[in-house]
């Protein structure tokens, strides 16, 4: 009969064992896996878009952000022959091979998982989809707050338009992308009418913020400005 305490350690290595087979079969089928870490009471993210495009080798090679969810985080490729994907720490790592399509998964250690379509190409020059979040976002027309935009892929550095400079401007600081009060009028005070000029109360519009990266590249989002109510040109900044 064995002590308890011999019987602790045999279970303790069959675990280390279990532990150490899986990490194998993972690394087998092209995937990584992160540090180990507690829950932090977000849902599993990436700041990965849901598609990408890269090239194949070095030069198309592109990195992303993981967090939330309970890790160790852990990614796997649906065709490793295509695209390799590795995690360190909260970093997710994606290489093209050879030219065609796969599906990255990032899990984290409760089974929550994001998907990530990766279309790698051989003469594709970008490093990867240029893309704007949030894509639309809407504000009073009183509200003189920056609204902020993150920018991802695509290949730097990034130029940012606005379709109405009147009541919004827009600068760049790295990848993200500030829309402020209007250049012209230091406000985003705006009269909703119709074509015969009647007043519609609680009214919108729309203004289309545009990124650029240097490849040509653009990527939108919609800022939509709302009416206050007041009546025009009253109770507006």
């Amino acid at each position: 009969m064995t002590s308890p305490s011999r019987d602790f350690s045999l279970i303790h290595f069959a675990r280390l064992c279990v532990v150490a087979l899986c990490t194998t079969l993972m690394a087998a089928c092209g995937g990584g896996a992160g540090t180990v870490g507690i829950a932090s009471g977000n849902a599993l993210f990436t700041s990965a878009p849901g598609a990408i495009a890269i090239a194949v080798g070095a030069s198309g090679a592109v990195s992303y952000s993981i967090g939330g969810g309970t890790p160790v985080y852990t990614a796997t490729s649906s065709n490793v022959s295509v695209a390799a994907v590795t995690i360190s720490d909260s970093s997710l790592h994606i290489v093209g091979v050879a030219a065609g399509s796969a599906e990255i998964d990032v899990l984290d250690a409760k089974g929550a998982s994001v998907k990530i379509e990766v279309t790698v190409g051989a003469g594709a020059t970008s490093g990867s989809l240029l893309t704007m979040a949030p894509t639309v976002v809407t504000v009073g027309e009183n509200s003189t707050d920056a609204i902020v935009f993150n920018i991802y892929g695509g290949t730097g550095p990034y130029r940012a338009l606005s379709s109405d400079l009147t009541v919004s401007s827009v600068s760049i600081a790295g990848s993200t992308l500030t829309v402020g009060v209007g250049a012209v009028t230091g406000n985003r005070c705006i009269n909703p009418v119709t074509s015969d000029g009647t007043y519609v109360i609680g009214g919108t519009y729309d203004v289309t913020v545009t990124v650029l990266d240097n490849l040509g590249a653009s990527a939108t989002s919609i800022m939509t400005i709302k009416d206050n109510g007041a009546g025009l040109n009253q109770g507006c900044p």
